[in-house]
């Protein structure tokens, strides 16, 4: 595309491309549901949340027993860190 020698067609060029954009997007237009469509649909809703509940309960349980698995074994390892830590001064005192 050869470029205007013109600030004036510039903008002229530019306004063209904005007006054909516009057209080929189109009018936008928003439809409005109707309050039975949005009755069916809450009912569909409900009936796919209770099947995907217990499955995604099941899932919550797994993940919160993983962790506190990971939490206890922490847990032991701090307990046993600091324990040897505590030990280390004592048996010097010892020798």
């Amino acid at each position: 595309m050869p470029l205007p020698e013109s600030p004036e067609e510039m903008i002229a060029n530019a306004r063209k491309m904005v007006e054909e954009a516009n057209k080929a997007e189109g009018s936008r237009t928003s439809s409005k549901r109707k309050a039975d469509e949005l009755a069916r649909e809450d009912e569909d809703d409900d009936e796919n949340a209770m099947e995907v509940q217990p499955v995604k309960k099941t899932k919550v349980l797994e993940e919160e027993l993983r962790k506190e698995r990971v939490r206890s074994k922490a847990f032991m390892g701090l307990s046993a860190t600091l324990a040897i830590g505590a030990m280390i001064p004592f048996f010097q005192s010892l020798l």
